[in-house]
């Protein structure tokens, strides 16, 4: 077994990913996502010190100052 890495799939894949038993059919399927689809956010922390837990607040964008460097 090699690492595992999640899959993002359009809704008219999600049945056959999990229905599909050939192999180069499920290969097929597994292709880069377009630069457009994702969008990376710095968020709330969800535990430790000062977090506030898994609620829908954490994923509000947040401002870390140590971060500006890299946005």
């Amino acid at each position: 077994d090699g690492p595992r890495m999640p899959v993002l799939l359009h809704e008219e894949e999600q049945v056959k990913w999990l229905t599909e038993i050939d192999e180069s059919r499920i290969k097929e399927m597994i292709k880069p996502v377009s630069d457009n689809v994702l969008e990376a956010y710095p968020v709330g922390k969800i535990s430790g010190k000062g977090a506030i837990g898994n609620a829908p607040e954490i994923l509000e964008e947040v401002q870390y100052s140590e971060l500006e460097k890299f946005w």
